[in-house]
């Protein structure tokens, strides 16, 4: 992941100016449009109980979730715990079967 931000980073830096780009949603779009290109599935603003995630990501080894800033910092974006939540459905008896939370 490192390398594609800097890869993301760098195509970021030569794109024409233009007016409208001072929202976290235009950056936002510019990575859906790179990561869906190269064949990744990408879903933004993804509606939760508690707000929206900004972006989630899946390759097919990995899940990212990610809180996106604009003019702030990377730390600021981290302030919340996270948990990975693993959950078995049982069709049989139509309830959960087990779970695994990290």
């Amino acid at each position: 992941m490192n390398e594609a931000l800097r890869l993301r980073q760098t195509v970021l830096s030569t794109v024409p100016y233009c007016d409208n780009t001072h929202y976290e949603g235009h950056y936002q779009q510019m990575l859906y449009l790179m990561f869906t290109l190269i064949g990744y599935y990408m879903d933004v603003e993804v509606h939760t109980p508690r707000g929206r995630v900004d972006v989630a990501l899946r390759t097919p080894t990995t899940l990212y979730i990610m809180e996106l800033k604009l003019d702030a910092t990377a730390d600021a974006a981290c302030d919340l715990p996270i948990a990975k939540v693993a959950i078995n459905f049982d069709s049989e008896r139509p309830t959960l079967k087990d779970w695994k939370i990290e």
